[in-house]
């Protein structure tokens, strides 16, 4: 049986039950390491669905990077000089610098 079905059969019979599984049972190690695989898989689907929310913008904060973009040509190899940072819809602190003027 799926260690899937097997979590949520384990965890109805506990629920309705009176009796609680022995800790040194077959069924409460399964329910354990379907617990953790569990909360690893869903921390993992959090982390993909989030990468797929940002994207990658040239740094317009930076002198240089704005030179640099003024002089490219569209080429791949331009644009991989250029920095980029990763912008979402929540910034963290992280990502977060302060505004500065360009000076000319």
């Amino acid at each position: 049986m799926p260690v899937a079905k097997s979590l949520h059969k384990v965890s109805k019979k506990v629920a309705g039950s009176e009796k609680s599984v022995h800790p040194r049972g077959r069924k409460f190690k399964q329910l354990n390491k379907a617990t953790l695989r569990q909360a690893k898989l869903a921390k993992h689907k959090a982390v993909r669905t989030n990468a797929k929310e940002a994207e990658y913008l040239p740094d317009l904060t930076d002198k240089e990077n704005v030179e640099r973009l003024l002089k490219w040509d569209g080429g791949i190899g331009g644009i991989i000089q250029v920095n980029m940072i990763r912008v979402t819809e929540q910034p963290s602190t992280a990502t977060q610098k302060t505004d500065t003027e360009m000076q000319e």
